[in-house]
């Protein structure tokens, strides 16, 4: 395997880089979506309709709203999710 020094590689070259080590390992990489609708949140969760509306209603559940529809950020559920983790 060959090593380069990081700091002298393009984004783009060191992305590209990274993905042929993975795929050359096996190991699958794939994009996933960041913004969710509710269902995909809830599911994402693992929670039935109405505790999630809860949540959101109560304010454990961070959203961005445009033009009345709400998406939801799947790095920021997991953090909320972290943040009441016992």
């Amino acid at each position: 395997m060959k090593v380069k020094i990081i700091a002298d590689i393009p984004h783009e070259e060191l992305v590209k880089a990274v993905r042929e080590v993975l795929q050359k390992e096996g190991i699958s990489f794939k994009q996933e979506n960041e913004w969710m609708n509710a269902t995909e949140a809830r599911k994402y969760l693992g929670v039935s309709s109405s505790t999630f509306y809860q949540w959101v209603n109560k304010g454990r559940i961070p959203y961005s709203m445009i033009d009345g529809i709400k998406r939801y950020s799947k790095t920021e559920l997991t953090k909320a999710m972290k943040k009441n983790q016992f």
